[in-house]
């Protein structure tokens, strides 16, 4: 399980850009077990613009509308993005949910079941600062599942196999395993190969989605 988490702040409005990425890994998934794909997803670059057209192309995603819908509204505005940037990336859907979360956290995405949850305080926020580190976060919890689903035996659509060899020993708990900040620090976990990547992608997405 991936979580994302604030660092140090009282309330996700008070200072986003304290915000932070804390991830924990639970039991491998049985859902996307067999799932294959022969065609190669695009490269980090494309699927990166790729996304930032879709969110241009849903008017009810961006900030001066975003405000005028409702929680089930947003919930399903994010549900349609997801289904569309899954298509980009090669992977199946993930179901999205919102939900109460502890102080700080911001989202996560699990392989247990396959989901991605936001933190409900984040969606239903008409702050542009927590708006656009919402955005944020939904796009770089949804370059785990990516990840992952490349690290299964027949599954890879990832053009780059070294990314994938250095993913798959990360996710490997009798290789490298994934590094916690609390068991490991916040230094090991902030550059273990997973997270970096995909902090690296929500950022090529951000920028082209114009929220940077």
């Amino acid at each position: 399980m991936f979580f994302e988490e604030l660092e140090d702040v009282q309330n996700v409005t008070d200072d986003v850009e304290s915000m932070d990425d804390i991830g924990e890994v639970a039991p491998e998934a049985q859902a996307m077990e067999g799932v294959e794909s022969v065609e190669p997803a695009p490269s980090m670059e494309i699927q990166a613009k790729e996304i930032s057209e879709v969110f241009l192309d849903h008017p009810e995603l961006q900030f001066e509308n975003w405000q005028q819908l409702s929680p089930e509204e947003r919930m399903e505005a994010l549900q349609s993005f997801e289904n569309e940037v899954a298509a980009i990336e090669h992977r199946e859907a993930l179901p999205v949910y919102e939900e109460p979360m502890q102080e700080g956290l911001l989202g996560y995405f699990t392989e247990a079941d396959y989901s991605l949850h936001m933190n409900q305080d984040l969606v239903e926020s008409n702050d542009y600062e927590v708006y656009a580190k919402m955005m944020e976060t939904f796009v770089h919890e949804g370059r785990h599942p990516y990840q992952y689903v490349n690290t299964l035996e027949g599954c890879q659509v990832e053009q780059n196999s070294e990314w994938v060899n250095v993913w798959t020993k990360n996710f490997d708990e009798g290789d490298w395993g994934y590094r916690t900040a609390a068991e490991y620090g916040y230094d090991d976990y902030y550059m273990q190969p997973i997270e970096v990547d995909a902090r690296a992608f929500a950022e090529e997405a951000m920028e082209s989605m114009g929220l940077r």
